[in-house]
């Protein structure tokens, strides 16, 4: 029954988851003549004939071609709603409809005229974007059969067959009087009379066929970023509909941002109603979502206000930045050419004043959270860019103004505070507006400008250095990236540079370590020792109770090993006598298919998950008694005594406690069941249940927990409804039964991909909750400080790997923790795409810093070497546990955390099922001090019970910081 993340998701615990025609009397605004039969007769009663091609009715020279009065003729009127096309009475459609068999019709959307007159769908077919499909796309629903956008159509407003009022329109979703963001109102719509080639620049004007509309004006081909898609334009950055490129829609739910579908949006924009908008600029969303400006109004600086601030100009509905919007370069509607950005209000070819060339836009390289350090680099969201990197902070004297960083000592939009703007014709100098420019600085164009360290105007107006240099004092000189200082011209990090430590000229006789000197006999920032100041630490304390020996402090500070010694001797994974095999269903029929194991300094606890069905046969194997007996075995049905005990994933030991962590049952559930390890294990009174779902109703679906303690996490993954980030924690000095003992916190507040997590691992002092699959799979990794408040946000922080170490790395499954280094287990980041792309965290490091992060592929080594579940560490090595890397395999892989990370020669793999054929298809792992063992889940073609053993070492000893928790 073996489901998988990925292919089903939602479902198990391991599933993952048109151009219409314009009418013909509008070819003929702005023209001074139009088609007639003839122009015989005098149009004032006299001699003078009318102007060819017009026709003389009732003494006025008329056009019998387009007069709805004498349509064809002198005299022969129209009715009511019909207009005068090519002499000939028709319906007047408008909206973006045209006439089919005597109505009007939207060819886009009708299921009986889909991209044209007569062009029927099948039966039970929709019609979307002017073709016949299965279901709806471009964020359009499906209501009665039709394919609707419910933002805007007012007789399914909001929802299906929500009818607006008679006289009211459709807005936003919601029924009015009036239209919002700066859309008008034409007939019972709400359109944007700046793209709709129907109603281009005013209702009803629409757009002649094979032309699109751009600013509001009818022409062949789109401006201002925008791509012809159809008969509109369309910005393929942000468009679900068309995202990335025309036609390309998003998925339900997800939003289109920098053209790429994805749960959030990224570089600065914000997701309102399924799209992402810059608030700072968006009529319908001045500020925040839904918060629309008054007709007539624009938005500037998330305001909404009669005119434009900080630099922009008013151009139509919106305020743009006339210095840098290739669509508006220098005044309104002024475009660049195809290949030209825009650069000071000019166009070009290059970018100036340090800006960089991506796409058609000259932007900020180092400031801007879309395009941080280089094009596309979008920063997270809730990060923004600082000295082109993504950070948390902004560095530099500049100052968070929503998602960007912002010199409030000269920035027009946003001077002296966030948010406030200097008046029309001022700059800002200092924090403050005025018509001149102080502390120095001097006027160039609207800004003003400090000569000594600006790139832009270095020494003088518009002299802008290189990209790769930097102004200082008025020269443009070697520019230094983030973390170092220029000194003397020279680029320097003074928090390690000997000559330069702490500051430029701060120099030191021994290695310089986090800005201090290393030789002065105590431990300073960052040092791990200095001369014989070791801070208490011992070889045991460093490497585990089994070492012994001297200790040495290293030239640069650090700690020195060579001096340690170990009598325990490691086993070669390779050697097929140290490992056995023991098959639980020889025990029980049912004692398969189990997912995570706990140790509790005895007893090995194997979590029941399916076995054919969902089951709560919990399975127990002495460590005191042989491995092959089956009397070294036990099961307990927990499902025997309550029912909706079953379908765990891992569990967790809090010293006397082992908890079974509730996943899926047929359902998402969350019932935990707890054993007492001081109680008989085959007695109903030694085991309890709480409902974590009474605490809270969308507290269900877990997958894996970790214990600091004190408290025990559970990990969530998805709890029916929605992949979540609902952690529940349980104070183990409580009692366990009641709702006062439990917590919750959304980690999705944190960042609203923090959801849909796999294992756990404990630090000591941070428990990080490892990214799986929100929907696709994700490299979010999510981390919770035990010394601070667990329902506030600022005790939580987010790192994406996969934005910042490594497109690869994101899909984890379980994650180990060897006294520094914490492991993320490459598990599946496809449809499918199983992985070996090991990511580790340096827990000396800063979370937030990519240097403190590095990934290795194991798959380098041995190819079938990825697709793991789980992980566990010796005291020396780290353990990836085989599951399916393509089909159910066997390949256990091992690191020597001894050795280099990145070097082959430090890995080893081995096939085990090459000594038991049947010995492949693993969910976690236990170690009891000597042997390893792996649970056994699938095999591929049954639900198993065929446990691993491996023995790692001798003389036994846990690992330094055990805490018994297992994925």
């Amino acid at each position: 029954m073996e489901q998988r993340l990925v292919e089903t998701p939602l479902v198990t615990p391991f599933g993952a988851l048109a151009l219409s025609l314009a009418a013909p009397w509008l070819l003929a605004l702005g023209c001074t003549a139009v088609p007639a039969d003839s122009g015989l007769a005098p149009a004032d009663g006299g001699g003078t004939p009318c102007p060819a091609p017009l026709l003389t009715c009732a003494g006025a020279c008329v056009d019998t071609v387009l007069d709805p009065a004498n349509c064809g003729g002198c005299g022969t009127a129209c009715a009511e709603g019909e207009i005068c096309s090519a002499g000939k009475c028709v319906l007047a459609c408008t909206g973006g409809t045209i006439a089919c068999a005597g109505r009007c019709v939207d060819t886009a959307l009708d299921p009986a005229n889909c991209g044209g007159c007569g062009k029927g769908c099948a039966p039970h077919e929709l019609c979307s974007g002017s073709k016949c499909s299965a279901e709806c796309s471009g964020g359009l629903t499906a209501c009665a059969g039709k394919c609707v956008d419910s933002d805007l159509d007012p007789a399914h407003c909001g929802d299906c067959n929500h009818a607006c009022a008679p006289g009211d329109v459709c807005s936003g979703g919601k029924c009015g009087i009036a239209c919002l963001g700066g859309t008008t109102r034409c007939g019972s719509k709400c359109v944007d009379i700046d793209l709709d080639p129907a109603n281009c620049g005013g209702c009803a004007v629409a757009c002649v066929a094979g032309s699109v509309c751009s600013a509001g004006q009818c022409g062949l081909v789109c401006t201002g970023g925008t791509a012809a898609c159809g008969s509109k334009c369309v910005d393929l950055q942000l468009d679900p509909g068309n995202c990335g490129s025309c036609g390309k829609a998003c998925a339900p739910g997800d939003v289109c941002s920098a053209g790429e579908c994805g749960l959030g949006c990224a570089g600065g924009t914000t997701k309102c109603a399924g799209k992402c908008v810059d608030v700072e600029l968006d009529p319908a969303n001045c500020g925040s979502c839904g918060k629309a400006c008054a007709p007539g109004e624009i938005c500037s600086a998330g305001q909404c206000g009669l005119q434009c601030a900080g630099g922009t100009s008013k151009c139509g509905s919106k305020c743009l930045d006339l210095q840098g919007d290739p669509a508006n370069c220098g005044s309104c509607g002024k475009a660049c050419a195809q290949g030209e950005v825009c650069a000071a209000g000019q166009c070009a070819l290059v970018c100036a004043g340090g800006m960089t060339k991506c796409g058609s836009k000259c932007v900020d390289a180092q400031l801007d959270p879309a395009n941080c350090g280089s094009c596309g680099n979008a920063c997270p969201q809730g990060q923004v860019c600082a000295a082109g990197a993504c950070s948390l902070f902004c560095l530099g004297g500049t100052t968070k103004c929503g998602s960007k960083c912002i010199d409030v000592q000269l920035d027009p939009a946003n001077c002296g505070a966030c948010g406030k703007a200097c008046a029309q014709g001022e700059i800002c100098s200092a924090g403050a507006c005025g018509i001149v420019c102080a502390g120095g600085t001097t006027k160039c164009g609207s800004k003003c400008a400090d000569f000594t360290n600006d790139p832009a105007n270095c020494g003088s107006c518009g002299k802008a250095c290189a990209q790769d240099l930097a102004c200082v004092a008025g020269v443009c000189t070697a520019a230094c990236a983030q973390g170092k200082t220029n000194c003397g011209g020279k680029c320097v990090d003074t928090q390690s540079d000997p000559a330069n430590c702490g500051n430029c000229g701060g120099a030191c006789s021994d290695p310089c370590i986090a800005a201090k000197c290393c030789g002065d006999g105590k431990r300073n920032g960052a040092e791990q020792c200095d001369k014989n100041d070791f801070g208490g630490q011992d070889c045991a304390s460093v490497l585990g109770p089994e070492w012994k020996g001297d200790l040495a402090c290293g030239p640069s500070c650090k700690l020195d090993t060579s001096g340690c010694t170990s009598a325990t001797v490691y086993s070669d994974l390779t050697d097929p006598g140290k490992w056995s095999f023991f098959d639980a269903a020889t025990i029980d029929a049912d004692a398969r298919g189990f997912f995570g194991a706990a140790f509790d300094g005895r007893y090995v606890y194997f979590v029941p998950t399916e076995n054919g069905a969902y089951h709560g046969l919990v399975t127990r194997y002495d460590t005191q008694s042989a491995f092959g007996s089956k009397s070294s075995w036990a099961t307990f049905n927990a499902a025997a005594i309550n029912p909706g005990a079953k379908g765990f994933i891992g569990a967790a030991f809090d010293a006397r406690y082992v908890y079974f962590v509730p996943a899926y049952r047929g359902e998402w559930h969350g019932l935990v069941t707890r054993y007492d390890t001081q109680g008989a294990f085959d007695q109903n009174g030694s085991w309890q249940f709480f409902d974590i779902g009474s605490v809270n109703g969308a507290a269900r679906g877990f997958n894996g927990a970790a214990f600091d303690g004190r408290y025990v996490y559970f990990v969530p993954i998805n709890n029916g409804a929605t992949y979540h980030g609902l952690v529940a924690r349980h104070d183990t000095q409580g009692t366990f039964d009641q709702p006062g003992s439990w917590a919750t916190f959304d980690a999705a507040t944190v960042s609203p991909a923090a959801k849909g997590f796999s294992g756990s691992a404990f630090d000591g002092r941070y428990v990080y909750f490892v990214p799986c699959f929100n929907g696709m799979p994700h490299g979010l990794v999510t981390r919770y400080d035990t010394q601070s408040a667990f329902g506030q946000k600022s005790s939580w922080a987010t790192f994406d790997t996969a934005g910042v170490v490594n497109a690869g790395a994101k899909g984890f499954r379980g994650a180990a923790f060897d006294g520094r280094y914490v492991y993320l287990v490459p598990n599946n980041r496809g449809s499918p795409d199983p992985h070996g792309l090991v990511t580790r965290h340096d827990t000396q490091g800063a979370f937030g810093d990519k240097g403190s992060w590095a990934t290795f592929d194991v798959s380098m080594v041995n190819v079938g070497a990825k697709g793991f579940v789980g992980a566990a560490f010796d005291g020396r090595y780290v353990y990836f546990v085989p599951h399916d890397n393509g089909s159910y395999d066997g390949i256990v892989a091992r690191y020597d955390t001894l050795a280099a990370f990145d070097q082959k020669g430090s890995w080893a793999t081995f096939d085990i099922s090459s000594v038991n054929a049947g010995a492949k298809g693993f969910d976690g792992a236990a170690f009891d001090g000597r042997y390893l063992y792996l649970v056994p889940y699938s095999n591929g073609s049954i639900n198993h019970g065929l446990v691993a053993r491996f023995d790692a070492k001798t003389p036994p000893s846990m690992p330094k910081g055990y805490n018994g928790s297992f994925f």
